[in-house]
């Protein structure tokens, strides 16, 4: 398993194209490694906001965990739509739920991935773990997500169409 480190992703022949995908001289997209997919527009939340925020946000965006970071930007969790869903079946008044803060929901130390770690690594620990999204972190600070969703999204390209087109 890779571990997070304190250095830079190592330099890759690559150029930017659209969503944020890496692509190789040859202008296919590279998905040998997670920082070629990671989306880089990632809203994260701070232990303190409300939990109600949490909930807003997964509805607004189309993710089912939100990162939380402390104030240095160093992450410290993640909030599941699971624990979103189940803070309202728990029996809660909503005074109660109301005062809940996004760190009564979080999950500390969630797994996360380098920017270097190889795509068929990540895609072995999401489904042993049964996650479907982590951060990507370098240094202790989030620079993305990787994605059950992309992971797919490329999966179908590569089946389809022999390369991904993202």
């Amino acid at each position: 398993m890779w571990s997070q480190s304190d250095q830079a992703p190592r330099e890759l022949p690559v150029r930017v194209v659209p969503h944020g995908i890496a692509a190789n001289i040859d202008g296919a997209p590279e998905v040998a490694c997670v920082g070629n997919l990671m989306s880089r527009d990632v809203f994260a939340l701070r232990v303190d906001d409300p939990a109600e925020l949490a909930a807003c946000l997964m509805e607004i965006e189309p993710n089912r965990n939100v990162p939380v970071e402390d104030e240095e930007g160093r992450l410290v969790g993640v909030v599941s739509w699971h624990e979103v869903i189940c803070l309202v079946g728990r029996g809660r008044t909503v005074e109660e739920t109301q005062r809940m803060t996004v760190g009564d929901l979080l999950e500390a130390d969630p797994i996360s991935v380098h920017p270097d770690t190889p795509t068929t690594e990540a895609i072995y620990l999401m489904q042993r773990e049964r996650i479907d999204c982590m951060p990507v972190v370098v240094g202790g600070k989030m620079i993305g997500v990787i994605t059950q969703s992309t992971l797919l999204t490329v999966l179908d390209d590569l089946l389809v169409h022999g390369h991904a087109s993202l």
